[in-house]
């Protein structure tokens, strides 16, 4: 009890020290917190603060991490301290550009029970932020969209933009999501396992009827897959039903240089077929 007491004694005089952006003073004070006790969350918390403030990134993500340990220790389990230590540890992430470990801290803290809609909507946009750096605009629609359910209003210009570039939201979560079944079925593709890619490819056109997540260019994407996969199986009277709708979705998007590949194609279809 006297050591936890001593350690809290620290951890006060440090946030002091913090609050008066005396950097290196309050790091000496949280630094006697967690060597009294190394359990101390708010010392190891802290003790993060000061050492991002000084640009120790590395010594800032050993102690947030430590922090996070030290949290589930406590009685109850000290769930601020958690989840603000994830956040931290999710920017510390980003600013090396680790974005996977980065956006597995902000889905740890989606995954936490609280009541902070203003830190939950602060956390679907970051994660809309790495999704939109990693070229993932649908997956960052969705969490732009998700942060203003819960009153941050930071991202609406994106969110126009994305709507104005006809970019359909999709759930990075959705296991039955179209957009993960056709990059599925495009590594079957270009594993030239064409059979396969088919199956998975109509699967992905059957969850986007009732979904409706890929952009029209996607699934005129899928439906010329289809076609060709079904060329390089031999199944030309199929290849040719999935080109002509091919066609009409390339036409409906007024893609002047597909619509020329397909009726190429079609040409070269008809003419093989006719032999």
């Amino acid at each position: 009890m006297m050591v936890q007491t001593m350690s809290i004694k620290f951890v006060q005089r440090g946030i002091k020290k913090y609050l008066k952006e005396k950097w290196d003073e309050a790091e000496d004070e949280f630094v006697k917190a967690v060597e009294t006790n190394d359990i101390s969350a708010k010392g190891w918390y802290y003790l993060g603060m000061c050492r991002l403030k000084q640009n120790d990134n590395e010594g800032a993500n050993v102690s947030f991490k430590k922090a996070v340990v030290s949290a589930k220790l406590q009685e109850p389990e000290d769930q601020d301290t958690i989840r603000n230590s994830l956040l931290e540890l999710a920017m510390v992430e980003m600013k090396s550009a680790q974005f996977i470990a980065a956006m597995g801290y902000l889905k740890k803290i989606l995954q936490m029970e609280f009541k902070d809609n203003e830190l939950r909507g602060t956390v679907w946009g970051i994660l809309g932020e790495i999704y939109e750096i990693l070229k993932k605009k649908e997956y960052a629609l969705f969490c732009y969209r998700n942060s203003q359910k819960f009153g941050n209003r930071k991202y609406k210009k994106q969110v126009s933009q994305f709507e104005v570039e006809n970019i359909r939201a999709d759930d990075p979560d959705d296991k039955e999501s179209p957009s993960l079944i056709k990059r599925k079925a495009d590594i079957l593709f270009n594993q030239q396992k064409y059979q396969e890619a088919i199956t998975t490819y109509l699967e992905a056109v059957k969850m986007n009827n009732s979904k409706k997540v890929l952009s029209d260019a996607d699934h005129a994407d899928v439906i010329t897959k289809i076609a060709f996969s079904y060329i390089n199986v031999q199944d030309f009277n199929h290849a040719r039903n999935y080109l002509q709708e091919a066609r009409k979705l390339y036409q409906k998007a007024k893609n002047e240089e597909d619509i020329k590949t397909i009726d190429s194609t079609l040409n070269k279809l008809n003419s093989l077929m006719a032999t």
